[in-house]
């Protein structure tokens, strides 16, 4: 039973895969409305005749969060203390997957807690660096940890950000 379950499964793969990446690489920014109107308005839509007319192989209900996590996952997500809530959890699906180091702006501060607890837990070479722009050598510093693929926080920064930032944002 399980191995036709797979089977049927690995037929949808190719749509899935390409909805989720399409999520991880340009629905980030948005919010929960906007992000639900995208997928189920705009690109399913498109994968439904992308195939020359036809319909791209996909699951009748597309659900990138099911292609790019699992419920034990998201529990340890949780426990790290990343917010339950639906966007929060999308939002960790993009980091946790994506190739590129995404930005994350949390105004609300409950992205920081997660970001800091998951890379203390990747263990040893995953450091984290937290700057704010009023301390000494700030731009040295991201500068190095860009280098050597830190994870980077930026505490406290104001609307207006220092134009020597523009080229890594």
């Amino acid at each position: 039973e399980n191995i036709e379950i797979f089977q049927a499964a690995k037929e949808l793969l190719i749509g899935d895969v390409l909805l989720s990446s399409a999520f991880i690489s340009y629905i980030g920014p948005f919010t929960k409305q906007y992000r639900e109107e995208m997928l189920m308005k705009h690109y399913v839509p498109f994968l439904e005749t992308a195939a020359d007319g036809e319909r791209v192989p996909m699951s009748d209900e597309p659900n990138p969060r099911a292609i790019l996590t699992n419920e034990a996952e998201v529990a340890q997500w949780n426990s790290e203390g990343l917010p339950s809530d639906r966007v929060s959890v999308e939002n960790a699906c993009i980091v946790a997957n994506t190739a590129r180091w995404p930005l994350m702006i949390d105004p609300q501060l409950q992205g920081i807690k997660w970001l800091r607890q998951r890379e203390e837990n990747l263990g040893e070479g995953h450091t984290c660096k937290v700057l704010q722009l009023t301390q000494n050598n700030w731009l040295r510093h991201i500068t190095n940890a860009i280098q050597q693929g830190q994870t980077i926080i930026i505490e406290n920064v104001s609307e207006d950000i220092d134009a020597t930032l523009d080229p890594v944002l």
